[in-house]
């Protein structure tokens, strides 16, 4: 299915967000993710199915000081 995550065309097999997130092999407690413009609760990912054409951004939270 296509997709378009962080702006980009992306072709996606994944049916969840967790799926994807594992995929990328990002980890979950530093991210935020939007999908269609509705940002998700991390508990939600695993019911969160991708659809066609779902805009998806991942933003990644950074610390510093």
């Amino acid at each position: 299915m296509h997709i378009k995550l962080n702006g980009n065309d992306h072709q996606s097999e994944f049916e969840t967000i967790t799926e994807l997130v594992q995929n990328l092999e990002i980890d979950p407690a530093i991210i935020i993710i939007e999908q269609n413009g509705t940002i998700l609760k991390k508990e939600t990912y695993d019911s969160c199915e991708i659809r066609n054409g779902d805009v998806i951004e991942i933003i990644e939270l950074v610390g510093g000081g």
